[in-house]
């Protein structure tokens, strides 16, 4: 590979880890939302309201969850960042 692709690489990754970390932040504020409705439901003993919150829930951590193995993967495959321990 040629420098000059290495830098685009470099580059794109680095966009990319850019608009993952603000599709994560915007998902962390509807899973603060998501976690405030959960405790209304709960305290308002709404059992379907409070099923339907979890799932959303569990569906939000789940895409916060993918978002953070592509980061790692692309700061570690691309930028060269050590791989952390877990």
């Amino acid at each position: 590979m040629l420098p000059v692709d290495r830098g685009a690489d470099i580059h794109q990754a680095e966009v990319f880890c850019g608009l993952l970390a603000e599709r994560r932040a915007q998902l962390c504020d509807r899973l603060d939302e998501e976690t405030t409705r959960l405790a209304r439901y709960e305290l308002s003993r709404d059992s379907f309201g409070a099923r339907f919150s979890r799932q959303w829930i569990r569906e939000i951590g789940t895409e916060i969850r993918e978002i953070d193995r592509m980061t790692h993967a692309l700061r570690v495959r691309l930028l060269g960042e050590p791989a952390q321990q877990r």
